[in-house]
């Protein structure tokens, strides 16, 4: 007899795919210049994170391969037992300086941190069993796993994206409630490319004295000066960001007071126990880090802005709703799962690898085509891709008669 587990794993695959929401692994192997090789195909790769294409820098891969000759593959144990270089505090004091923070503590994965941080933050014996959270509606899913992970004493209070009105009015009424406060949000929102109105948020964090948690996954390497994200010298008490975006690499960090630091090494379960990052990783974030203030890197960041800003433009001019993208993720946004995966499918058909982003990923409604541009995208290759939409938005032949009946309807 079947069990009942196996019935509902069954019953839910079933579902998901009905709904065209049915995720698959897909296998790539990654060259060059925002390249990749599909079943034997050369394909470009728009819905990649590696911003500035350090993945395939040649000093990048030297060091790496240098770390790993000095160090071997692994660090094969937790830092606090046996598996912490001279490495690992290198590159924390290096993040410590581009974010113009005391201190900096190096996490395995980006969901590991966020996910664990925030129940560390909301512990209480230093919180008081008197939290309240307050986050941005669009924050990243190691996000509200953190707070959903962080006890029954936190309560939890979501606004409106990046609506600094409603933010203020949920203070005003439940702010005297609670001893401790954290606001969370993104400073690059990743599914729409938008930017926080950081300055805003800060105001508020201070008018009513809570913490204010900020993740910089998308903006750390690409934007503010020399790639230090946003929250460069703003008063924002605690930092999140990842090194596998912009940094081509793995892992992720928390940059604050020394104090803070120090706390989540005593108290951080996912930090605690688990293996360190890499030698390999280490090698190349360490040697990242030399060359985002270099005139090669500038160059690249003000590249992948241009290109940015040219695929918006020319979206926005078909009538298609890119949301409030500021940065180099570009959303096209199409409404449905169904249709969403026809647009994959079609730029798959046309050499282009570019995602189909689907509930709950994003809201119901709200499917879309990721664009992440990367900064050695050739122009030529950015001249075809808007071709390509001008061509399915247009053409009934290329793409499917509903999609080009939404686009004219303006729900895109």
């Amino acid at each position: 007899m079947t069990h009942e587990l196996i019935t509902n794993i069954s019953n839910f695959l079933a579902d998901k795919k009905k709904n065209n929401l049915l995720r698959t692994i897909k296998e790539y192997i990654p060259l060059e210049n925002s390249h990749v090789k599909v079943e034997h195909n050369k394909m470009i790769n728009i819905s990649s994170n590696d911003y500035l294409g350090f993945s395939f820098h040649e000093e990048v891969i030297q060091a790496s391969m240098h770390a790993i000759g000095k160090y071997g593959v692994g660090a094969c144990a937790s830092r606090l037992v046996s598996g912490s270089f001279d490495l690992h505090k290198i590159v924390e004091s290096k993040l410590a300086r581009l974010k113009n923070r005391q201190a900096c503590l190096l996490f395995s994965t980006g969901f590991q941190c966020n996910s664990t941080v925030i129940p560390a933050l909301c512990n209480p014996k230093i919180a008081s069993k008197s939290v309240l959270i307050i986050s941005d509606k669009l924050i990243h899913a190691s996000i509200l796993h953190g707070i959903q992970a962080s006890g029954k004493h936190v309560s939890h209070k979501r606004y409106n994206h990046n609506d600094m009105t409603h933010l203020a009015r949920i203070l005003e009424k439940y702010a005297q409630d609670f001893t401790t406060i954290i606001i969370i949000s993104e400073s690059v929102f990743s599914m729409d490319g938008d930017l926080a109105p950081l300055d805003e948020l800060i105001k508020l964090k201070n008018t009513h004295k809570a913490l204010l948690y900020i993740d910089e996954a998308h903006s750390t390497g690409v934007l503010g000066e020399n790639g230090a994200g946003l929250c460069h010298n703003k008063d924002v008490d605690i930092i999140m960001g990842t090194l596998s975006k912009a940094f081509s690499s793995m892992g992720a960090y928390i940059v604050g007071s020394q104090a803070l630091i120090d706390y989540l090494t005593n108290a951080n379960t996912g930090f605690i126990y688990s293996t360190a990052l890499s030698p390999a990783m280490l090698g190349a974030i360490n040697k990242i880090l030399d060359l985002l203030p270099t005139a090669e890197i500038q160059k690249r960041r003000e590249n992948l802005q241009a290109k940015a800003h040219i695929l918006r433009t020319s979206l926005q001019d078909l009538e298609i709703n890119t949301s409030n993208s500021q940065s180099q993720i570009v959303p096209m946004i199409i409404g449905t799962a169904e249709d969403t995966l026809k647009w994959q499918e079609y730029f798959k058909n046309n050499n282009f690898i570019a995602t189909a982003i689907r509930p709950p990923t994003v809201p119901q409604g709200g499917s879309r085509i990721r664009f992440a541009l990367n900064s050695a995208l050739k122009d030529q290759d950015l001249e075809e891709l808007i071709h390509l939409i001008k061509a399915g938005m247009t053409n009934t032949s290329i793409i499917n008669a509903s999609i080009t009946n939404t686009n004219k309807k303006g729900i895109l």
